[in-house]
Formats: structure tokens, sequence, C-alpha cells
């Protein structure tokens, strides 16, 4: 959710996933019907799935029953809607992305949502032409793999990982950037 002064995360609950990402908004948001929409004070939301490229049945999977959650708790639908969990809210800033130095052909050595270790290798960057292990990228710090690159070819300094750390090893602004 942008962060405009009238967001309502009570209600961003209401679809009972794991998560609640708080950002900023950026001066090409204002353009957006969901800003607009939210500074007019009405209820916006982004729901986001693992996948842009392809169908993920299991993520495309949990935000239909999120979507049916959120209209049975709020009156649209009539039905039960089964208890989740709270959702962890935290701000994009606290998401670390490890970026790779070189560009390069894209490994991933972790799935997405699972836990890693310090030091754990992440991902590894191979050189297209001959092959060669070019960069292993390591979590700093215990977490969950939020994001992860999906193309196999990813860019010198671009996020092909972001970490969200876990709450008791949560970093700062100043770590970030």
């Amino acid at each position: 959710m942008m962060r405009t002064g009238f967001e309502n995360l009570e209600k961003a609950r209401d679809f009972g996933l794991p998560y609640i990402v708080l950002r900023t908004p950026r001066p090409y948001d204002t353009t957006t019907l969901n800003y607009n929409w939210q500074i007019w004070e009405t209820d916006a939301y982004s729901l986001y799935s693992t996948t842009t490229d392809r169908i993920d049945a299991a993520s495309a999977g949990l935000l239909v029953g999120s979507m049916e959650r959120f209209m049975v708790k709020n009156g649209i639908l009539r039905g039960t809607a089964e208890d989740c969990p709270p959702a962890r809210l935290i701000e994009r800033w606290t998401l670390f992305p490890l970026r790779p130095e070189v560009s390069g052909l894209y490994r991933s050595l972790v799935d997405t949502g699972s836990h890693v270790e310090a030091g754990q290798p992440c991902a590894q960057i191979y050189d297209p032409c001959t092959g060669a292990l070019l960069e292993t990228l390591h979590a700093p710090k215990p977490g969950t793999v939020f994001f992860q690159h999906d193309a196999p070819m990813v860019y010198a300094y671009t996020a092909a990982v972001k970490l969200l750390p876990d709450e008791e090893g949560s970093l700062s602004a100043a770590d970030v950037d």
C-alpha cells in the first residue's frame, strides 16, 4: 500500500495475506488510479503474485482466495471466511536487496518464501559466453526470501533477491542504501 495518509491497514488485513507492504509514493504514483482513489478517501489495494510473466497456479489460488475472503469479511459476498494468521506489516525499505556486481545468467539457489541464514548462498551469476561462475550472492542476515528475479539474465546492480530480515534481526534504513 502507498502511504498516503488515507490507507486502511485494518481493512487490508481482511485479505488474510501474510504481508502488508507500505511504501512512500513516488512522483509517478500521483498519476495512478490507486493513488488517486486513496487521496479521495476510497480504499484501494494492490495485490501481487509471485510471478508476472507466467501463471503460477499456487500463487494465483492464494490471491483468488484472499479476494474472496476480503469480500466475505466486508459483506460483498455471502459465506464464511476462514481466519488467517495476522499479516506482518513491513515498510518497503526494510526489504534488503542482494544486487550482483556483474551482469549474467541468473541461477537461484533458494525458493521464494523460504528462510535463509546469514551467509547462505542465495543465487549465482554465470558468464553467458563461457559458463564460468562470476559471483555468488549471500544473505547478509537471517530472513525470508521475499522477492526473487525470475528472468534468465540479470543486470549488474539490479535487485536479484530481496530479503525480509527476521524481526529480531531487522535492518535499519541506514543499512539499506
